[in-house]
């Protein structure tokens, strides 16, 4: 992120920390920040790399993370269930998509979209998950930050949270939307 040496009282300020604490963060003196926050000083690149860095490592920190806004628990399905059972569960779980797994891997994923689609070109009946499905979506860690969720989230409609190896939780975007407000 870009910031302007200027903006550090009020950057400071966001993080919650004092002049004392920001520069033991930071390792330069507590005179060397007040100085620049008053303008009586410009400081050097390094004291401006180290202070820059801190402000980056700090803003991180606060993030929440995916174990924070995810929804616990998962609904996959096998790819030899039924479309018709999968279109119930979806109903009765208020859910819009499902992913896909054979053994501990998620290999695909149906959506409310795809089944419409389906819906207008075959017999549905017949169907299974395995016929319908998409590309899996990503699989990301419990510590994932909410910068790269939002990220992800623009390109796919639910991301898999996963916990050493097992899948722990899902985000959609009205999760996040609603960790947002």
């Amino acid at each position: 992120m870009q910031y302007e040496i200027s903006q550090l009282k009020e950057i400071r300020k966001q993080l919650n920390l004092s002049q004392t604490e920001f520069a033991k963060q930071s390792g330069v003196s507590q005179s060397l920040i007040a100085k620049i926050e008053a303008g009586h000083l410009d400081p050097s690149y390094s004291k401006v790399k180290m202070i820059f860095e801190t402000i980056d490592r700090l803003s991180h920190k606060q993030e929440i993370s995916a174990k924070e806004i995810m929804q616990k628990g998962i609904i996959t399905v096998k790819p030899s269930e039924p479309l018709i059972d999968i279109v119930a569960i979806m109903n009765k779980k208020a859910i819009s998509q499902v992913p896909v797994i054979d053994g501990k891997q998620i290999i695909g994923l149906i959506t409310e979209k795809e089944i419409l689609e389906k819906m207008g070109q075959d017999n549905i009946v017949h169907l299974k998950a395995q016929d319908v499905m998409i590309d899996p979506p990503p699989i990301i860690s419990e510590e994932t930050k909410i910068s790269a969720i939002k990220s992800l989230i623009r390109y796919y409609q639910i991301i898999i949270v996963a916990k050493k190896g097992d899948f722990v939780g899902v985000i959609t975007k009205s999760d996040l939307l609603k960790k947002l407000v």
